[in-house]
């Protein structure tokens, strides 16, 4: 049975609404009330002032998701039927998959990145939010996070993605106690810029949602996402497949709790970051 789905993508003018793929429906953000949320102001007040139908995907995407995972709206939907047959809940679509699979976890990878103090701050707001999270020792890849919120899912995700938002957004907001301080601050991004360290916190969520509600998510899948890669020429084919490896030991390892596929990925995964940063003179370097 084909999936049911609303997905939208956001525009802000008219040269970002040209971009939007006609498969999906175009959700007009031209206000841009709070810059500074990003799309995470557009995807709360989206759930907070509309019903979700039941059995449907929705999904909220920028103007640059085929530019970022190489798919369009059609290979997009034929994913999701997919899980509609499978009985998954959440579509994790690949963006930045080098940094999601070559780290440990997404808090990491932007610890390391650039985002100086993230984890210690992230950990401290789950803590106030009163989840059961250890981010030091949490494991991500492929099938339960993708970064800039290019999450497809059915309305369960978008429940309890709501619940943390609606919580993360008020302590920020209004909270006069260190932790709102702290997550007023600004963070270094893309080197020669600053933007607001909430935004990167937000952006980390989905695989976090996805242990703590238990659900079934997954992505195109381990040896698809390299072949979707390798399609645009922007990694070499040695170097995704240490990067594959990398990602299947943190699979194998979230299945089985066996350490030994998590020390492997540590191996692995400074492995591909020196190849990485050869290639690529990148500063990062995996935990």
């Amino acid at each position: 049975m084909p999936a049911k789905t609303q997905i939208r993508q956001i525009f802000y003018d008219a040269a970002t609404r040209e971009q939007l793929d006609s498969g999906f429906i175009p959700l007009d953000n031209s206000a841009n009330e709070r810059p500074d949320w990003y799309e995470f102001w557009v995807i709360k007040n989206y759930l907070e002032r509309n019903a979700l139908e039941s059995d449907t995907w929705y999904g909220f995407l920028s103007p640059k998701f085929q530019d970022k995972t190489g798919m369009d709206s059609n290979v997009l939907l034929s994913f999701l039927d997919a899980c509609e047959t499978s009985g998954h809940d959440v579509f994790m679509a690949p963006a930045h998959w080098h940094d999601n699979v070559m780290f440990q976890n997404p808090y990491l990878q932007a610890e390391v990145g650039g985002h100086t103090g993230i984890v210690p701050l992230a950990q401290r707001f789950f803590d106030h939010a009163g989840l059961s999270i250890d981010i030091e020792s949490s494991v991500a890849h492929s099938e339960n996070f993708t970064f800039c919120n290019y999450v497809i899912a059915k309305p369960a995700y978008w429940r309890a993605w709501l619940r943390l938002a609606q919580i993360f957004f008020d302590v920020t907001e209004h909270d006069s106690s260190p932790l709102g301080a702290d997550l007023r601050n600004n963070t270094s991004y893309m080197v020669t810029r600053s933007a607001p360290i909430k935004t990167f916190i937000q952006e980390r969520f989905p695989y976090i949602i996805v242990q703590q509600e238990k659900m079934k998510s997954r992505s195109p899948g381990p040896g698809l996402i390299p072949a979707l890669i390798a399609q645009r020429g922007a990694i070499d084919i040695n170097t995704l497949s240490l990067l594959d490896s990398c990602n299947l030991m943190k699979i194998f390892y979230s299945q089985t709790d066996c350490q030994d596929y998590l020390q492997a990925f540590q191996v692995l995964s400074r492995e591909a970051f020196g190849r990485w940063h050869s290639i690529n003179n990148n500063k990062e370097a995996p935990q």
